[in-house]
């Protein structure tokens, strides 16, 4: 398993203070020579040749098409959820108000009760 300090005992890392901060966190250095100055990224002279921007508009649109498709599950999720909710909400309003009729019950027959005894006496 993957953990900090299992990344961090790799060759790539190191944790001595003479290697260059790579993050905000002062523990994490890597070494100098696995650092690329901004630099030399632009002025790279790579650029897309016509199979590798097709390649990338293909992946993208198949990615768009998943996304969507997934976008339209979640929404139908979504609904089912709403409507199990509301019932629920139904439900329990309901449980609130048979549980209010059932204390005044309650409340009635007491009386009752103590009227009853108290005739009784």
């Amino acid at each position: 398993m993957l953990t900090r300090n299992s990344l961090l005992d790799t060759p790539m890392y190191s944790t001595s203070r003479k290697n260059r901060s790579i993050s905000s966190d002062s523990s994490l250095y890597l070494c100098q020579s696995q650092v690329m100055p901004t630099t030399s990224l632009e002025s790279s002279q790579y650029s897309l040749d016509a199979s590798d921007s097709m390649y990338l508009l293909a992946a993208t649109q198949r990615t768009i098409a998943t996304l969507t498709t997934e976008n339209e599950e979640l929404r139908e999720h979504i609904s089912v959820l709403s409507n199990a909710l509301q019932s629920s909400t139904t439900l329990l309003d309901r449980k609130e108000q048979l549980i209010q009729e059932r204390d005044t019950l309650i409340r009635e027959l007491a009386t009752r009760l103590l009227l009853d005894r108290q005739r009784q006496l």
